[in-house]
């Protein structure tokens, strides 16, 4: 079977370019840590890099409790049974099942509601994506409209997991993809696997039924993590990061990255 990378005619959302080419670039050459993580813990400890999205826009109104919807987030690795996991969180480890999010992408209603593009944009005009409806995001100021589509660009905070499709807002605002430090990270995501390996790994995702819209893998693809497969899934809990590494027989062949912002579980 021919791999699966992601499309050329699709356009990932920022967020998931800018974390993989910081991790490649700022790895430590001395590999990774020997010690590892238990995947059947509720939650590992991680290493970090400090990231920020910057100050709330101006419109922000709150969350429900003491939850801050736009608390800075930071760059996290970790080891679980040799694959390499890079997320961006608020939590100092990761929740079971995370509970809040936060996205920076865009959003695209063809009638049905505003779809949140989570596995990329086909770069038409109008663009086209599928994706779970954000309820009750206001479209006005932000986006535009042709041929009966209305599309744009917004950071959405959201109630995870979606619900029949659905996606409940907590707060929304301009777009603002975060930005990862360029300082040394603990763990170092290269692999020492062959294509043949690597080609394989998306087999048997493809063959478990993981590739969606809505996850848990959005893409993978061969050539930015040396030796190593490099999967997007669309959040990096434990809960998803277990239901991929169950299908996969060469887990430390395997580069997770965790597209949505983890803010609480």
């Amino acid at each position: 079977m021919m791999p699966i990378p992601v499309p050329t005619a699709l356009r990932l959302p920022v967020a998931v370019l800018a974390a993989v080419l910081l991790v490649a670039g700022c790895a430590d050459p001395d590999g990774i840590d020997p010690d590892g993580v238990d995947p059947a813990s509720s939650r590992a400890p991680t290493s970090s890099v400090t990231s920020s999205v910057g100050d709330p826009p101006s419109s922000a109104v709150g969350a429900p409790g003491d939850l801050d919807p736009w608390a800075p987030t930071t760059l996290r690795q970790l080891d679980l049974d040799g694959a390499i996991v890079t997320t961006r969180s608020a939590l100092d480890e990761l929740p079971e099942q995370a509970s809040v999010v936060r996205f920076s992408s865009t959003l695209i209603d063809t009638g049905s509601g505003l779809e949140l593009c989570l596995g990329g944009v086909a770069e038409s005009l109008p663009p086209q994506c599928s994706g779970p409806v954000v309820v009750d995001l206001d479209p006005q100021g932000w986006t535009e409209t042709m041929g009966g589509v209305t599309w744009g660009d917004r950071t959405v905070v959201v109630a995870w997991p979606p619900v029949d499709g659905e996606l409940v807002l907590i707060e929304d605002g301009p777009p603002r993809p975060p930005s990862g430090e360029s300082s040394e990270a603990d763990l170092d995501p290269g692999g020492s696997h062959d294509e043949a390996t690597l080609m394989g790994i998306q087999d048997q995702l493809s063959a478990a039924g993981l590739y969606g819209p809505t996850g848990p893998v959005l893409s993978s693809g061969i050539g930015v993590t040396p030796g190593r497969l490099d999967v997007t899934i669309v959040v990096a809990d434990l809960t998803t990061i277990r239901e991929v590494l169950e299908v996969v027989d060469v887990p430390d062949a395997v580069h997770l990255f965790g597209l949505g912002e983890v803010l609480a579980g």
